[in-house]
């Protein structure tokens, strides 16, 4: 059996941005725990996660309803197509601009190194049994989002704890599938 390593030996061997996973002591599915986001992602773009020039999309009703209050679905400008020169960043597409939003966000979510033993402890002292994901700056390409980050549907259980200093940890799971990857290693 390997031994489980220490937290030390953790933050000196991988990279500086780190996901906690965190169990319920008695339970199998742990939640992702990740930081709080601005609302504005990316400073130099004022209208992200949208183009400048572009619609917001919208819920409305669904065509031919007969009970639209049941229906309804986001309405997208399908006709926006994005202008590399009207973009702060010079994107050529959506999907290029998404994965830029998706790494920022992702890093901005992470635990930072600082903070990685405070967190750990933290939740481990509130009942926790905590395992550590860890990410080199080459790993994060945007194709990769936090739960939190992603659709949350009614199944999904929320927490937030009031962490150290008072920072919100965001807590998420899918109570009925083990998200957490087999690279997380267990903190002591």
């Amino acid at each position: 059996m390997e031994p489980i390593p220490s937290i030390n030996d953790l933050r000196k061997s991988r990279g500086g941005y780190f996901v906690l996973w965190a169990t319920p002591l008695g339970e199998n599915t742990p939640f992702e725990v990740t930081r709080e986001v601005p609302v504005i992602i990316e400073d130099r773009c004022p209208t992200s996660p949208y183009c400048p020039g572009e619609r917001i999309p919208r819920i409305e009703p669904s065509a031919g309803s007969a009970r639209p209050a049941r229906t309804w679905s986001y309405a997208e400008d399908r006709s926006f197509e994005v202008d590399a020169e009207a973009c702060p960043f010079g994107f050529r597409s959506k999907a290029e601009c998404y994965r830029h939003i998706n790494t920022v966000a992702f890093k901005k979510g992470c635990v930072p190194r600082a903070m990685l033993r405070a967190y750990a402890s933290f939740l481990s002292s509130i009942g926790y049994a905590i395992d550590i994901e860890s990410f080199e700056e080459d790993d994060i390409r945007g194709d990769r989002i936090l739960i939190a980050h992603g659709p949350i549907y009614n199944f999904h259980e929320f927490r937030i704890e009031i962490g150290p200093g008072g920072v919100r940890l965001f807590m998420v799971r899918n109570p009925y599938e083990n998200q957490k990857p087999k690279t997380a290693e267990r903190y002591m």
